[in-house]
C-alpha cells in the first residue's frame, strides 16, 4: 500500500510497458526479415553479415553511450518515447537477428518452402504462410529477450529522459534513493522491485510452452 501512495508506480509501468511493447514489435519485424533472409539466400556477404552482427555484441554498451546520445539530441530525440524505443531497438536487432537465423535454419527445413513453391507460392507467400508460422516459437522467445531489454534497461533512460511523466519504472524505482536515501527505504524498494517483476512473470507464464518448444526445436532429428 505505501508503495502505491508514494510512488505514481502504474503511470510508471505504463511507460514501460508502452516501449517495451514497441521495442518488441521493432525487434520482431527487422529480426524475422534479416534472420531469414541470412539462412535462404545464399548471396555474397551473408558470411560477414553474420560476423558483423556477432561483432555488435562484443561491443561494450557503454563505448558509443556519448556519441550515440548526441546523434539523438542533434535529431531531437531526446526526452522523448521515440529515442528510447529506437536506441532499444537498435541494441536489440543484432542479437534477435541471430536467434531468429539459427531458428531457421534448424527448424524449418527448407524442403517444406520448395514444396510450395512447385505448387506456385512466391517466395513471399512462403515466408507469410509456412516460414512464419512454424517459427512461431523462435518468434516468442525472440520477442521475451527484447521485451526484458526494454524493461530492465536503466542507464540510457535515466539520460535520456527529464520529464517525470515518461520516466519507465526501472528509473522511477530509483526515486526512493535519490528521494528518500537508499539505507533508510532500502525495504521499499524491494517491494517495488517485486512489484514490477510481475508483469515479467506473467508473460513466462503464458509464452512458457512456445519458449520450451523453440528452446528444444531442431535437438533431435527424426
Amino acid at each position: 500500500i505505501e508503495v502505491w501512495s508514494t510512488l505514481p508506480l502504474l503511470r510508471y509501468m505504463g511507460n514501460s510497458l508502452f516501449v517495451a511493447i514497441c521495442t518488441t514489435a521493432i525487434c520482431l519485424v527487422f529480426a524475422t526479415l534479416a534472420g531469414y533472409s541470412l539462412s535462404r539466400y545464399r548471396i555474397r556477404v551473408r558470411k560477414a553479415g553474420v560476423s558483423l552482427f556477432l561483432f555488435t555484441q562484443l561491443i561494450p554498451g557503454m563505448l558509443p553511450f556519448v556519441a550515440f546520445y548526441f546523434m539523438m539530441f542533434n535529431f531531437k530525440l531526446t526526452n522523448t518515447y521515440a529515442g528510447l524505443i529506437i536506441a532499444y531497438a537498435i541494441w536489440g536487432i543484432p542479437f534477435c537477428t541471430l536467434m531468429m537465423r539459427g531458428y531457421f535454419t534448424s527448424a524449418i527445413p527448407p524442403s517444406l518452402e520448395e514444396s510450395a513453391t512447385i505448387d506456385g507460392c512466391t517466395r513471399w507467400g512462403t515466408f507469410i504462410k509456412i516460414a512464419v508460422p512454424l517459427s512461431i516459437p523462435g518468434l516468442v522467445a525472440t520477442s521475451i529477450f527484447s521485451f526484458i531489454l526494454a524493461w530492465n534497461e536503466f542507464m540510457w533512460a535515466s539520460v535520456m529522459l527529464n520529464n517525470t511523466d515518461m520516466k519507465p519504472v526501472s528509473v522511477g524505482i530509483y526515486d526512493y534513493i535519490g528521494q528518500y536515501g537508499g539505507n533508510v527505504r532500502i525495504s521499499m524498494t524491494m517491494a517495488t522491485a517485486v512489484l514490477i517483476t510481475l508483469p515479467a512473470m506473467i508473460l513466462f507464464s503464458f509464452l512458457q510452452k512456445y519458449l520450451i518448444s523453440g528452446l528444444t526445436s531442431g535437438a533431435v532429428k527424426g
